[in-house]
């Protein structure tokens, strides 16, 4: 079966995770199959499998939360070139409500 992609684009983060408000996220996800969806944010690099396409998502935003609440906390002297275009992507993104 062909992959099938779309995007979607989640206005603000705050009704999924109350204490996050963000500006519009715009995701691709592409289906592989019956049950099984792909969700990513290129600019931060960021992704998720699920079985569905809601799966595939909150799973991703989830990561991209944890990624970035960690990598906000990182001096920058200890990250790389890749984590910090991700940590950039992120700030610029998400923030705390």
């Amino acid at each position: 079966m062909k992959s099938k992609t779309s995007t979607t684009t989640i206005k603000n983060i705050g009704a999924i995770f109350p204490l996050y408000k963000s500006k519009p996220i715009r995701l691709q996800i592409e289906q592989r199959g019956k049950q099984s969806f792909i969700c990513r944010h290129p600019e931060s690099n960021s992704g998720f499998e699920g079985d569905t396409r809601a799966e595939a998502v909150d799973s991703t935003l989830q990561l991209m939360v944890s990624s970035f609440e960690m990598l906000k906390k990182m001096p920058e002297s200890t990250l790389g070139p890749a984590m910090i275009e991700k940590r950039d992507a992120l700030l610029n993104l998400i923030e705390r409500a």
